[in-house]
């Protein structure tokens, strides 16, 4: 809980929701669906940029990254395991991957 910053009822939503329960809520608490619904497209979102900055390290055009990372002794597994990745330059790169991805532009929550 305090390593995320979060408070008891988040905490507990978080762990029902990394195994797929649901919360049950007495009535007049807790957060609205719209509000869960919401988070949880926010998570969806940086569940994705997260792939995306992991997938631009394996790219040819990331090897002085590589080299750096390398350089500072962080083994593969560790790069794996804290989810390490590349924010190649540009500023519009994730808008242009989820675009192509999806056909049609991403949506901000």
């Amino acid at each position: 809980m305090n390593y995320d910053k979060l408070e008891f009822v988040e905490t507990v939503e978080e762990l029902a929701a990394m195994h797929n329960l649901e919360v049950p809520y007495e009535a007049g608490n807790g957060p609205s669906q719209i509000e869960r619904h919401q988070r949880q497209n926010l998570y969806q979102l940086l569940d994705g940029l997260n792939a995306f900055y992991q997938q631009s390290l394996m790219q040819p055009a990331a090897d002085p990254a590589r080299q750096y990372l390398a350089k500072r002794g962080l083994s593969s597994e560790v790069i794996t395991r804290f989810a390490i990745g590349y924010a190649p330059p540009g500023w519009d790169n994730v808008f242009k991957t989820v675009w192509r991805q999806s056909g049609k532009p991403p949506v901000a929550y």
